[in-house]
């Protein structure tokens, strides 16, 4: 994969960050293992910190590319605002209307897929396309999200828990 796109402008971001130039979103991206808390707190390190949580610079919007959904509370720790995860194949094969057999994570199986929250962060975990170990979806369809992110605030929280404001 990497030869394939060595002639286009990729940023790999493999446990790094990127600014994007032209707005104003700083994005940061986790490997594909199943990353420590501390693996994070590093990755992030870099951003300006303040008291502990991500301070904002110039408006800026921290989104973390994680693969993993339970590196939520990690990212929450360090302030950032959005979490982009996958790995759970929205539990491959789930029993209608929405509850699914196994997610290969630590996380509950209310947490399989959807739109999650922990305090201040977002996290959208898609059903992806892919499967696990057996190559087949029951009642899981394949997932390929298209987001629209929008300026503005967004409603407070204040769970000390995970929880799945919008399950799909």
């Amino acid at each position: 994969l990497i030869k394939r796109a060595a002639g286009l402008r990729i940023h790999w971001l493999q446990h790094g960050g990127y600014e994007l130039p032209d707005v104003p979103i700083q994005l940061v991206g986790m490997g594909m293992d199943r990353a420590a808390p501390t693996d994070v707190a590093q990755t992030l390190g870099h951003l300006p910190v303040s008291n502990g949580r991500t301070k904002q610079t110039n408006g800026r919007v921290t989104m973390v590319l994680g693969h993993m959904p339970t590196l939520l509370p990690a990212a929450a720790d360090m302030g950032a605002q959005l979490l982009f995860a996958g790995h759970t194949h929205g539990g491959q094969c789930r029993i209608p209307p929405r509850f699914a057999l196994r997610n290969s994570t630590d996380l509950s199986l209310g947490l399989t897929c959807g739109v999650l929250r922990h305090r201040d962060t977002w996290c959208v975990v898609s059903r992806g396309v892919g499967e696990t170990a057996i190559p087949l979806r029951v009642f899981c369809r394949p997932h390929v999200p298209v987001y629209t992110l929008r300026n503005g605030e967004a409603p407070t929280i204040n769970h000390s828990r995970i929880v799945n404001v919008r399950p799909w």
